[in-house]
């Protein structure tokens, strides 16, 4: 506002600062809250999981910019939400660690050994 006027009127900056700041983060835990209520209680599988957990931020971030606050606040306050609750959300495909083990060692297995072409 300052730039078009040429005045700078330091409390509607100091209340745009506040809105941006304040903004991006309700933005960010209201759309994480969404998107965890939604993974809990949406019958997903793997790929649908995988794709709402690849949108949520760019949800997160048009939201934000659309509402006049920050976009990155939204998406860093929401993402930190969600990796809170990381557990619950995946631990849905993995009810038993073991197989999750069993798993990342046949992963490991699969892997070809890097170091067979020396002597």
């Amino acid at each position: 506002m300052a730039v078009t006027t040429g005045q700078f009127i330091w409390y509607k900056a100091a209340a745009s600062f506040v809105w941006m700041v304040a903004g991006g983060v309700l933005v960010g835990l209201v759309v994480a809250l969404v998107a965890y209520f939604l993974h809990k209680t949406l019958p997903t599988d793997e790929n649908s999981d995988t794709i709402m957990t690849i949108t949520t931020p760019y949800v997160m971030y048009i939201l934000a910019e659309e509402l006049g606050a920050s976009g990155v606040l939204a998406v860093v306050c929401g993402g930190l939400y969600l990796s809170t609750k990381r557990n619950e959300i995946s631990n849905r495909f993995n009810k038993d660690p073991r197989c999750a083990r069993l798993e990342q060692l046949y992963l490991l297995a699969k892997r070809p050994c890097l170091y067979h072409d020396r002597p």
